[in-house]
């Protein structure tokens, strides 16, 4: 799950989040935290009494305890910020590569998800992706989900 950077007009997680957690009370969640390199990401437990710590990008995240790390392998699906996305599932960010390193450390079989706050539907190709980028598995909008 990520949590949201409201002034990039990010679509705000919380309602999932807080649905998540009143409805599916053993579900583990987890929220990322940007590491000292500035390049990854490592995610940690999310409930609701985290305490959350502001980044230097004015992103929240959960206070990083190796107590409540959970390892990439672990996660059955992950929510993933863009801008826009393709017809593959080929996703823009903002460019940092941050969820692509990550989602390549998730095991086969882990659901790739975007959120996207416009209703429109895939662009056709992204031209420039790269061979380190992760497509999705599917992008939910205002108006539908969309499976790659």
């Amino acid at each position: 799950m990520f949590l949201p950077l409201a002034r990039r007009n990010e679509p705000d997680t919380w309602p999932i989040i807080r649905r998540m957690w009143a409805e599916f009370p053993d579900l583990q969640l987890a929220a990322p935290v940007v590491q000292a390199d500035g390049v990854s990401l490592k995610n940690y437990e999310l409930t609701p009494s985290t305490p959350l710590l502001t980044n230097r990008w004015g992103i929240p995240e959960p206070a990083a305890n190796p107590l409540t790390e959970v390892l990439p392998g672990a996660l059955d699906a992950v929510l993933v910020p863009l801008l826009a996305v393709d017809e593959l599932g080929q996703r823009v960010g903002y460019g940092g590569g941050f969820y692509d390193r990550l989602l390549a450390q998730c095991r086969p079989g882990t659901q790739f998800i975007g959120l996207n706050v416009l209703d429109e539907p895939p662009l056709g190709r992204i031209a420039d992706v790269l061979p380190t980028d992760v497509p999705l598995t599917a992008c939910l909008t205002p108006g539908g989900v969309w499976y790659f």
